[in-house]
């Protein structure tokens, strides 16, 4: 599933928050019904079918679409794959996912937070819990810690 391969809802609009505001293939939008989830939406060939208030941006000459810019509810949906790139090219921070040792039927994951220098960012990791049961559970939360960080960057430089 698709799916897995995006940033969740509620971190695409926290990432919006924080500045993110590249092309991306798929979208979030909210429907005015606040019981509603949010609807996804991907664009991976010519068809724009939406009626939101997204920008649409046309990159390329085959005529494929790029998401940009945001309405209020709604927010570009990056890959994760982007997100981590995003994170590293704007705030010099590194998410690196790895496994533990172990046995084939455990196995745990955890995350590490580097600077450009390869300098593991102290408290980086979650105090709680630090091992996941999964890759993909792993990756998003990295994620958060890297919002996280970039949020309390950009609340302490006011």
């Amino acid at each position: 599933m698709i799916e897995k391969e995006l940033v969740p809802h509620e971190l695409s609009l926290r990432m919006k928050l924080i500045g993110f505001n590249e092309p991306c293939l798929a979208y979030y939008s909210k429907y005015n019904d606040d019981n509603r989830p949010p609807h996804l939406s991907i664009n991976f060939k010519h068809s724009l079918k939406s009626n939101s208030d997204f920008r649409y941006l046309q990159t390329r000459p085959s005529g494929e679409g790029l998401f940009i810019g945001i309405d209020e509810g709604g927010c570009a949906c990056p890959f994760i794959t982007q997100a981590f790139r995003w994170f590293r090219e704007n705030h010099n921070l590194i998410g690196l996912v790895s496994i533990t040792s172990g046995t084939l039927t455990r196995q745990y994951w955890y995350f590490d937070i580097y600077d450009l220098f390869g300098n593991i960012i102290p408290d980086s990791q979650s105090d709680e819990d630090p091992y996941y049961k999964t890759y993909n559970e792993t990756e998003i939360a990295c994620l958060e810690e890297l919002i996280k960080m970039v949020e309390e960057k950009l609340i302490n430089s006011k």
